[in-house]
């Protein structure tokens, strides 16, 4: 049972510093009615839910993908540098970027030193659809994500965009962030167990495996990796650390 669990959780480590826990998923039935809540406005082209099950929201208004109301220097050529981000490492030339994957290539992010939901990302080269951060928190022997997905259009490679996270699953709000789940809010078909030949968002998926698996195994005590098996096989995911 323990060895299947492991399994699991092993398909999720596609990241920069691979790591080997098991994971610990929270109740089926949470915030089943939202998947996504936006930073802005999101693409035309971009599918934000795959039915009735699912709703795009629009993020609160004290939240926004940059931060430039507090700029401590109007000669900066980085819109969204603030006095909450201005000591991170960003990118003036299309050089400096730290960090690297296979979703977005390579940029830059740092977290909030005010905002413990908030982090600050940069990217090199705009992203094709909208960015998707799930918030995670990883310990020794076990992973949760802790509410619904953050959507972002990244269009600039000169823009600092500040991202809030959401800890809205319920039961698992008392834990901190220490890590994301990255996807882009597109669509794919994924092998079975998956409806044949239906496109599902990333999002959706990734949520209705990590809600499948844990459900399974609560009712029959050992874990049912195929919905996980079928999103990972797609390799559109990456874990951030942070």
């Amino acid at each position: 049972m323990k060895i299947a669990y492991m399994a699991l959780f092993s398909l999720f480590l596609a990241c920069e510093q691979p790591r080997s826990n098991r994971p610990n998923y929270g109740p089926r039935g949470g915030n089943q009615g939202t998947t996504v809540i936006y930073q802005g406005t999101p693409q035309s082209d971009s599918i934000s839910s795959s039915g009735a099950a699912t709703n795009t929201l629009s993020a609160p208004t004290s939240s926004s993908t940059s931060d430039d109301s507090e700029s401590p220097s109007s000669a900066s050529p980085l819109v969204g540098i603030s006095a909450d981000n201005q000591n991170c490492n960003w990118s003036t030339d299309g050089s400096s970027y730290e960090f690297n994957n296979q979703i977005i290539g390579d940029y830059n992010y740092c977290r909030s030193s005010t905002f413990s939901n908030n982090f600050y990302l940069q990217v090199k080269a705009p992203a094709t659809s909208d960015l998707c951060f799930f918030p995670l928190y990883e310990s020794g022997q076990s992973t949760h994500y802790l509410g619904n997905a953050s959507c972002v259009r990244v269009l600039a490679s000169n823009q600092i965009y500040n991202i809030e996270l959401y800890k809205n699953r319920s039961g698992f709000t008392g834990f901190p962030i220490n890590a994301l789940l990255l996807v882009k809010n597109q669509s794919y078909t994924f092998g079975t167990p998956f409806p044949t030949g239906y496109p599902i968002p990333a999002p959706d998926a990734f949520k209705q495996c990590m809600d499948h698996a844990y459900y399974f195994y609560s009712v029959y005590g050992y874990s049912d990796d195929s919905y996980c098996e079928a999103f990972s096989s797609q390799n559109i995911h990456s874990v951030i650390n942070f």
